[in-house]
């Protein structure tokens, strides 16, 4: 007969080797509910995580996080993020953090009223010039990836914004016009599954 702790083990190692691990968010945000089940890629993912602003201030500036899903790519932002406009007041150890969570917080710009036939253009923002750097690393790869082989399938980023479900759309709406002025229009919202009505 086994003893109980070899079985014990048996299952515990099991369940490590079976079970997926993920990376606690940045922010805890309660997604509002949808009946799609569409599911995003696993990899190349950007993800905007927009806290609710405390106390429900509709006013007060959300917290927002960037989270990328490549180690690689994170690194070689990281090693020059203090070198895009605007960023170069991000703190050394905000940095060493990004490179290990994955994370970092960043500020987003403001609606601009009248300007000329762009009424919700936003101003620029760490927001918007860390997902430029993203994006165009994400180009280089894809073309030295051509260079070496031009068979080669090209990696394509993904975007990916995920809310709370008591944030205001006034907040939506600035984190999605902010991502149209840099020409980002593929985008994806991420909702918590809700049961389909019976019929």
């Amino acid at each position: 007969m086994t003893p109980m702790s070899d079985v014990m083990l048996l299952l515990l190692t099991f369940f490590l080797m079976a079970g997926t691990f993920t990376k606690p968010e940045p922010v805890q945000v309660q997604a509002p509910g949808s009946i799609s089940d569409i599911k995003i890629p696993s990899t190349d993912i950007l993800t905007i995580y927009v806290s609710t602003p405390k106390g429900g201030n509709v006013a007060a500036v959300p917290e927002i996080y960037l989270t990328l899903d490549n180690a690689p790519i994170v690194n070689q932002l990281a090693g020059g993020i203090k070198k895009l406009p605007l960023c170069g007041k991000i703190k050394q150890e905000d940095i060493d953090e990004f490179k290990k969570s994955q994370s970092i917080k960043v500020s987003i710009g403001e609606m601009v009223a009248d300007r000329g036939s762009q009424d919700d253009a936003t101003t620029d923002s760490q927001f918007k010039q860390i997902i430029k750097q993203v994006r165009t690393i994400y180009n280089d790869i894809n073309k030295k990836a051509k260079g070496d082989n031009p068979d080669a399938t090209e990696r394509n980023l993904r975007i990916a914004i995920k809310s709370d479900k008591n944030t205001p759309y006034s907040i939506i709406k600035l984190v999605m016009n902010s991502l149209q002025d840099i020409q980002e229009n593929r985008y994806n919202l991420l909702t918590e599954l809700k049961s389909r009505p019976t019929e």
